[in-house]
């Protein structure tokens, strides 16, 4: 009898088979070229030459229209855009608008990068590659199994061996299968976060991690030598019968599902078992639900799923965009809930990278959605609580990490100090696994990691796993219940241990390149004084410390250097205040226009009445900062406040 592993993945493929059913325009092999005669008359002989290339070189039909379309219409401003500027790799890989261009997601960007990705490693990884081949996965997004076959088929087509998933699955079995096969490297077609119109690139070393800089240059200067497509590269027939093409589902999500398992314990699954509680799960259209259902099922969690939001759509059709900023509303999962009675609600997003959790609250009919810092809160005293099970010795608990974003809570910090371990901020998307690995690779055991609602979590890996934080989530739901403790109740609990976290985002944009390099130096050298500022508003509010990433400098750090990695592309200056205040001004040089400004505090939270006092001082002193540091009236900047 077949397990219902398998039936949940036969289930998954027939709807991905209707999904891209109408969806692949274009032939798998390539038509032999046509003469294509259109007038240039832009002016410019850089962007009609790459005009030129594109109509040589481009084989699918949707996007070769819209240049020709563009190009009869004389849209050579639009032209210019798509044209004279290249997507470049940034913190969470290659995003862009599926659309014709070097600065979108189409056909010949994703040659383009396949070829490049072939030559980086057949310079620095050719044993892997010859032996171990790479492992490609994708999501339900549009074009995102068009995608992966052409990556999958710039391999083939020159003798290494491709372990390509045959249906949608979540980020994390990528990078599983990287480290069980040894593989040179891995690409996980799809996103986190974005529009139905999005689309993405993200690429994994042999360790699983994402490439960082300054590999990512490397990789980039590869596919700029390797822009022109060949031939082969447009054949995807060859998948279908080509012996170096296998599908490795079925043994990496068996192992993977026995991790989960394993890590829960068995004193865990019982009291699941035992449990009443239902879990209302909602994929959002994404690739979750046949993962998630397989991993609750064997961890004895009882599951509800919405419906109508279980299976793979690419157009997120009752979701809008499913990527968990700002205020979680999950109006269907909520209706179910209702329905079904059930306490709980577990979401993922579309790759299943990211996890929300929402509890009811007792003799009520609402429920309350934990946010990012509330669920990282709760997971990092989980896994430090499986870690002590597992242990039972401090000594050897002196000796862990646990990883977090710099613009996420720092109450872990303090969690850290008071139980005993270490904590280490990084920045968030690719550079949170390169950071675990770096620690890994020193004999520092990390057994958490949080960005944003994305969670790295046990049995470890170096990229978020939404799958296991979901099941982590439920597990520590049926642990707490059993001893009379609701999450919420917990929070206020460990709120009363450590203190107290609450935080701001904003966000600004500038004129020009010229403006934002002026806000910085305006901090830096305020008022003209050329040395950082001490204080502000007055002296009311001292600074007891500066990071200034361009500078290199922390001055919280005993040799005055920043622990943060070495990323050109990120501008970054904080300030720490003496009433435990912090704010940091940064943005990516890749849009330098648009400026993000994180404020936050931390302190006593016995009660409602000095968490309150604590939120307080955080509007007061982030407004005196905006006020004299960032000079709004003078800037004209644009401030949208964000959670």
């Amino acid at each position: 009898m077949r397990d219902k592993s398998e039936r949940y993945v036969d289930d998954c493929k027939k709807k991905e088979e209707s999904i891209h059913e109408n969806e692949n325009p274009e032939p798998s092999v390539a038509p032999k070229p046509q003469p294509i005669r259109v007038k240039m008359t832009s002016g410019d002989p850089v962007l009609d030459a790459h005009i030129r290339e594109w109509l040589a070189w481009d084989k699918n039909k949707t996007t070769l229209e819209q240049i020709k379309h563009l190009v009869r219409h004389n849209e050579f401003n639009q032209l210019r855009l798509m044209f004279m500027n290249r997507l470049q790799y940034s913190i969470y890989g290659f995003k862009g608008h599926m659309e014709a261009g070097y600065n979108a997601m189409n056909d010949i960007f994703v040659v383009q990068c396949g070829q490049g990705l072939l030559r980086y490693l057949e310079t620095n990884e050719w044993k892997k590659l010859k032996s171990a081949g790479i492992v490609i996965g994708h999501d339900a997004r549009h074009n995102s199994k068009r995608f992966a076959e052409l990556i999958a088929t710039i391999f083939v087509q020159k003798n290494y061996p491709v372990k390509l998933f045959n249906v949608v699955v979540p980020r994390i079995l990528v990078v599983k299968a990287i480290i069980k096969y040894s593989s040179a490297a891995g690409v996980m077609v799809g996103l986190s976060t974005g529009s139905s119109n999005e689309n993405g690139l993200q690429i994994f070393d042999s360790f699983g991690v994402q490439f960082v800089h300054p590999i990512e240059s490397e990789l980039e200067d590869c596919i700029r030598n390797s822009l022109e497509p060949q031939s082969l590269s447009w054949e995807t027939t060859i998948l279908s019968n080509s012996e170096l093409r296998t599908n490795p589902l079925a043994d990496v999500l068996k192992e993977y599902l026995d991790s989960i398992s394993e890590y829960a314990m068995h004193d865990y699954r019982e009291i699941n078992k035992k449990s009443l509680l239902k879990f209302t799960y909602t994929a959002l259209h994404g690739v979750g639900f046949i993962y998630m259902a397989r991993a609750l099922d064997i961890l004895h969690v009882h599951l509800v799923p919405v419906e109508t939001e279980k299976y793979p759509l690419p157009d997120f059709s009752s979701s809008s965009v499913p990527d968990f900023r700002g205020e979680i509303r999950l109006h269907r999962a909520v209706q179910v809930a209702k329905e079904q009675h059930s306490d709980y609600i577990i979401a993922n997003n579309s790759d299943c990278s990211r996890v929300v959790i929402a509890e009811r609250r007792p003799n009520t009919n609402e429920y309350k959605f934990f946010n990012a810092d509330e669920i990282a809160l709760l997971l990092a005293w989980w896994n430090y609580h499986i870690y002590q099970d597992n242990v039972h010795t401090q000594r050897e608990a002196s000796n862990l990490f646990m990883v977090g974003n710099i613009f996420n809570t720092k109450l872990i910090k303090h969690m850290a100090r008071i139980d005993g371990f270490y904590f280490m901020e990084t920045f968030g998307g690719k550079w949170l696994g390169h950071t675990v690995k770096q620690l890994m690779d020193q004999e520092r055991p990390v057994i958490f990691a949080y960005d944003g609602y994305g969670y790295i979590v046990n049995p470890l890996s170096f990229t978020n796993d939404g799958l296991g934080a979901g099941a982590q989530l439920a597990t520590l739901v049926n642990y707490l219940n059993h001893h009379h403790i609701t999450l919420e109740d917990h929070l206020e609990d460990m709120y009363k241990q450590y203190g107290y976290y609450t935080s701001l985002k904003f966000y600004f944009t500038t004129e020009s390149v010229e403006e934002t390099n002026e806000i910085y130096n305006r901090m830096r050298y305020h008022k003209d004084v050329q040395e950082y500022p001490k204080s502000m508003g007055n002296g009311k509010y001292v600074i007891r410390f500066i990071r200034d990433l361009a500078n290199k400098l922390d001055t919280a750090e005993e040799n005055k250097r920043t622990t943060l990695p070495e990323d050109p592309n990120v501008e970054l200056l904080s300030f720490k205040f003496d009433n435990n205040t912090e704010t940091t001004l940064y943005n990516y040089k890749l849009t330098p226009l648009y400026l993000k400004l994180h404020t936050s505090i931390w302190g006593p939270g016995n009660t409602p009445e000095e968490q309150e006092q604590l939120r307080t001082n955080l509007n007061d002193t982030t407004n005196v900062f905006i006020n004299e540091f960032l000079e709004t009236l003078k800037h004209q900047l644009s401030k949208n406040m964000g959670k």
